[in-house]
């Protein structure tokens, strides 16, 4: 019995193995995920060398590492000529110099986010190598940020550029003496720099060459040279009661750059559209500082009858005659327009633009769209805000309007209606438009009622009555805003618009001052403001060659909350509560 019981135990044993053989093969599971980046053990040269000599240099890590576009990501400071090649080897990185480094330079790799462990892609977060052909490693630092001078947004991955000259050709044309780049937040930082004036020129560029030679590429500078140093200052943190402690300040480490791009793009005419036998729209590539003027050449002797944008960056042109244009006719303008120069002088310019005929696809000229002779808009439907601008459109230039053809009557409590006084007034821009003046009442109901005869525009006269009813809100859906403004500086135009972008009001102002915004609709609003430099009613970008800036602007930190029903009181200290500080 005994002997049969080995032999089952022999059996069970044999048995076990063999399932355990047929089973599948798992990795082992468990544990936690590596988030580590490698680390350097050891280089050579070692870190911070001096008396530097050699062509090549091998950094090693306690772990399998790999490149990350570390080519592309690479800054050498001050740069080389001739990029470094970089190849990863195991547990190590090879850097091989192309050139023979400078004498008595002190040189630094940032290789960015560039160097990753291998299994996992943990990047080391701006790795650097520093090391000196000389005896001394530099030690002098600068630090700053770059904001968009538009948005005030951090400006990331720009290049930031000193130079140990002080001439404005540098960026164009040369290598810088010292470069880094920002960060996420903006920010950038100098380490191991000479003692001496530099000047500074950040770039955003698009081919990887350091110098300004695009004009779509982002830039930022200062007229002011950076000046590096290091001093001794009491700790003003300590004690009274303790010993003065001294502490090593170096700087500057609050530099601030304001990108802009540049405007460079030439004034033309872009775009030119025949809309129909008498409709030719002009569109230029730029606003014109001043309206332009257009002469019709052929056919001649007629006078033009013009619309403009806003922004003076296109107009629509209409014969004063129709009587003598076809779709079958080339019309013939003579245009004079304008642009300013780099130093902000406007410069007139004139083109002549032949308009050819429209045909249909039988080739004859096209027929002429059937369109209403007028339309009444509230631009917000059949409610409305109180004191919205209600008006008149037509699609071609109004030459007549008679005032006592056009009605006005506001609904009593006993629904009756009544006639009420109104006004009526041309756009200053659009021919094609009539405003109709009036004092709308919150929660009331109105009717615009438009007779035979009202309007009479370049093509014919409304024939028939037009009807219009609305209402308009009550007060208590509304909200109101005291804005009070301390600390703004002079030539400064404000402007309030609501989170769909539309702008409520703009307005100047002159040294501090309080408004107030009554029967805003609820919901969120933004305040911005820019400094005026040039007066011409607008936020104008910079230009570097003769030294400009972007204007100045400035942001409120934080969206307006307003509440239909609900008084709001803010401050804005614009040295302290802006985006721009």
């Amino acid at each position: 019995k005994k002997n049969l019981k080995v032999v089952r135990n022999i059996l069970s044993i044999t048995a076990l193995i063999v399932a355990v053989g047929c089973a599948n093969q798992v990795p082992l599971t468990g544990g936690l995920k590596d988030e580590t980046p490698p680390v350097m053990v050891n280089s050579i040269p070692v870190n911070y060398s001096t008396q530097f000599q050699g062509k090549q240099l091998e950094f090693f890590f306690d772990e399998y590492i790999q490149l990350k576009n570390a080519q592309q990501k690479l800054i050498v400071s001050p740069p080389l000529k001739t990029p470094p090649v970089i190849k990863a080897k195991t547990r190590s990185i090879i850097v091989n110099l192309e050139e023979v480094p400078d004498s008595l330079t002190t040189y630094t790799f940032n290789f960015g986010d560039g160097i990753a462990d291998l299994n996992e892609g943990n990047s080391i977060d701006n790795f650097s190598f520093t090391f000196s052909t000389g005896a001394y490693i530099d030690s002098l630092s600068a630090a700053g940020r770059v904001v968009n001078a538009a948005t005030l947004e951090p400006e990331k991955n720009m290049l930031v550029m000193l130079y140990n000259e002080n001439m404005d050709s540098l960026p164009y044309k040369s290598m810088p003496y010292y470069i880094t780049k920002t960060d996420a937040a903006g920010l950038f930082y100098f380490r191991n720099l000479k003692q001496g004036d530099y000047k500074i020129f950040a770039l955003n560029e698009k081919n990887s060459n350091y110098m300004y030679d695009s004009p779509d590429e982002i830039i930022a500078f200062s007229s002011t040279l950076v000046s590096p140093f290091v001093r001794w200052e009491a700790d003003t943190t300590q004690n009274d009661s303790l010993p003065t402690v001294m502490k090593k300040v170096m700087g500057p480490d609050t530099l601030v750059l304001f990108a802009f791009q540049e405007d460079r793009i030439p004034q033309k005419i872009k775009k030119i559209t025949r809309k129909d036998r008498w409709t030719t729209e002009i569109q230029f590539e730029r606003l014109c500082p001043e309206k332009p003027v257009v002469t019709i050449l052929k056919p001649a002797n007629i006078p033009a009858i013009c619309s403009y944008s806003q922004k003076n960056d296109s107009l629509t042109i209409w014969p004063s005659d129709t009587s003598f244009t076809t779709m079958g006719d080339s019309l013939v303008f003579k245009i004079d327009f304008s642009r300013e120069d780099s130093i902000g002088n406007t410069v007139f310019m004139t083109d002549t633009v032949a308009v050819p005929p429209i045909f249909d696809k039988r080739g004859k000229p096209m027929a002429d769209k059937v369109v209403p002779v007028f339309q009444f808009s509230t631009r917000q439907g059949a409610f409305i805000n109180p004191g919205v601008a209600t008006f008149f459109d037509s699609p071609w230039p109004i030459i007549s309007f008679n005032a006592a053809a056009l009605k006005v009557q506001e609904m009593q409590p006993d629904s009756q209606w009544i006639d009420i006084p109104s006004d009526i007034f041309k756009d200053s821009l659009n021919p094609c438009r009539l405003y109709l003046k009036l004092g709308f009442s919150p929660n009331k109901n109105y009717k615009v009622i438009a007779l035979p005869g009202f309007i009479a525009n370049l093509k014919s006269a409304n024939v028939d009555t037009i009807q219009v009813s609305f209402g308009v809100l009550a007060e208590d859906v509304f909200g109101n805003l005291k804005l009070i403004v301390e600390n703004n500086p002079s030539e400064c135009w404000f402007e309030l618009s609501n989170e769909k972008g539309q702008i409520i009001q703009v307005w100047a102002e002159d040294g501090p001052f309080s408004r107030t915004f009554n029967l805003l609709p609820a919901g969120k609003y933004k305040l911005i403001a820019f400094q005026d430099i040039n007066h011409n009613r607008r936020w104008d970008t910079g230009l570097y060659i003769i030294g400009r800036q972007a204007e100045a602007k400035y942001i409120y930190e934080k969206e307006i909350p307003v509440r239909s029903n609900w008084d709001l009181e803010i401050t804005w200290d614009m040295t302290l509560n802006s985006l721009r500080k």
